[in-house]
């Protein structure tokens, strides 16, 4: 670790050691940056899987729903046909 507080201001020393700091500074500034952003775009993408989970259940439940409503007009129809068999 550098110490740019303890060498004097204008010295090459403590020059050195403030240019250091900065640039090490700005590389940790950049690294965290690029981890925002990839932390965004998969924040971004979990919400697109986590929409399209939710719109499948959704179709799913629908899907449920359309088929017991066939289901019970087949057995309304095989109701009938029993008893237009036994008439």
């Amino acid at each position: 670790m550098y110490s740019f507080t303890s060498a004097d201001s204008w010295s090459s020393e403590g020059l050195w050691s403030r240019l250091v700091a900065s640039h090490e500074t700005r590389a940790a500034i950049d690294a965290v940056e690029q981890a925002a952003s990839n932390l965004l775009h998969l924040a971004t993408d979990a919400d697109w899987q986590a929409q399209g989970v939710r719109a499948l259940h959704a179709l799913m439940v629908e899907l449920q729903g359309r088929a017991e409503a066939v289901m019970a007009e087949l057995h309304v129809r095989e109701w009938e046909i029993e008893r237009a068999g036994a008439s």
